[in-house]
């Protein structure tokens, strides 16, 4: 049986809301201090982000591929693609996988291997939580030779 930590299903109803609003501290932070996100705040807000970005028709479509090319021939068992796309500045890649250590083995296979096939550029990736079949994580990557938006720069 596949044990989620109980931190996956908060994780599913924020992202399910689609709102980082209800995830706020209770006091205000002072004018001088600055809220960084937790994991989740910057996963959402990420997210968010993508999806307000317009499409680069030319650039999106070739990653798209690219990525598509790339991880395929790197998937390792009891991992999946499920849905790959690009926009503007950075590409959304949705994965499941049967458990943790099919996902460490994927991310060490597809982003952290010297042999790896993709470009070279910021990534991030973030388990989002349990699926029909194991687990769905999500990783964005960015243009090549450009970084992903940090926690900071998404809040803003």
């Amino acid at each position: 049986m596949l044990r989620i930590p109980k931190s996956f299903a908060a994780a599913m109803v924020l992202l399910a809301i689609g709102s980082s609003s209800c995830h706020r501290r209770n006091s205000a932070p002072s004018p001088t201090t600055r809220h960084m996100p937790d994991e989740l705040e910057y996963s959402v807000q990420l997210d968010q982000r993508f999806r307000a970005q317009t499409r680069d028709v030319e650039w999106s479509s070739k990653a798209a591929e690219e990525i598509n090319r790339a991880l395929l021939t790197d998937l390792t068992r009891g991992s999946r693609i499920e849905k790959v796309e690009c926009r503007m500045d950075l590409c959304r890649v949705e994965t499941s996988h049967d458990d943790v250590p099919a996902y460490q083995s994927f991310v060490r296979s597809a982003f952290l291997s010297r042999n790896r096939k993709l470009w070279n550029a910021g990534l991030t990736t973030q388990v989002r939580g349990p699926a029909p079949s194991g687990l769905t994580a999500v990783t964005f990557i960015a243009k090549r030779d450009q970084a992903v938006p940090s926690a900071e720069a998404v809040m803003n």
